[in-house]
């Protein structure tokens, strides 16, 4: 073991594997350190979206769900993961979702219902699997023994289409409507894709 590692048996998930860390200090985690910032550009993106800075708001908002993909990454290939680090990410993912539905129900307020329906989809359905997996499968979420779920999870592609495509649509939305006078949710669609056309 080298001198600069600390060796910490707690966090280990999987039997068998060695995880050593620069240190012993979970809330000093680097994954977890990139967390903070996803969390600093979220409270900046809520600041700057209720003065109407849709622009920078946008920036602060791709940077922070941008860095989600980052952490992840960095907690596996450092050997740094740990339930705090997956609660973490967890929280910060549904309170991303659940301020952007509740931003776009007041800009829509026609749709308000449709965007209540997917923050408690996102959030019962994203909660539910988390802990059935800690209490039954040893933290092991990827649940290769549903179809749905093992193409959600283990897909890669259809992991990255439904996760950045969501928060892509949501981000979508918020943009176009400072630049439709928001008319109706469908003619802010309109400028990505001209598919709102149809529906006019």
């Amino acid at each position: 073991m080298c001198n600069n590692h600390v060796y910490n048996p707690r966090l280990k998930f999987k039997p068998g594997v060695e995880t050593y860390f620069y240190t012993d200090n979970v809330f000093l985690f680097i994954p977890n350190i990139v967390d903070y910032i996803r969390i600093f550009f979220l409270v900046l993106f809520i600041v700057l979206s209720h003065h109407d800075v849709y622009q920078l708001a946008s920036i602060c908002y791709v940077i922070s769900v941008a860095l989600d993909e980052l952490d992840g990454n960095l907690a596996r290939h450092l050997n740094q993961t740990s339930l705090f680090g997956m609660l973490l990410d967890i929280l910060i993912d549904e309170v991303t979702v659940f301020y952007m539905c509740s931003l776009l129900g007041s800009i829509y307020p026609q749709y308000r219902m449709y965007f209540q329906f997917i923050t408690i989809i996102d959030i019962t359905g994203q909660w539910m699997n988390y802990q059935y997996a800690a209490m039954y499968r040893r933290n092991d979420y990827t649940r290769k023994d549903n179809w749905i779920l093992n193409i959600y999870f283990n897909k890669k592609i259809f992991t990255n289409f439904w996760v950045y495509g969501n928060h892509i649509f949501l981000l979508m939305l918020y943009v176009c409507s400072f630049n439709s006078g928001v008319p109706s949710l469908w003619r802010c669609c309109r400028p990505c894709g001209r598919i709102g056309k149809y529906w006019l």
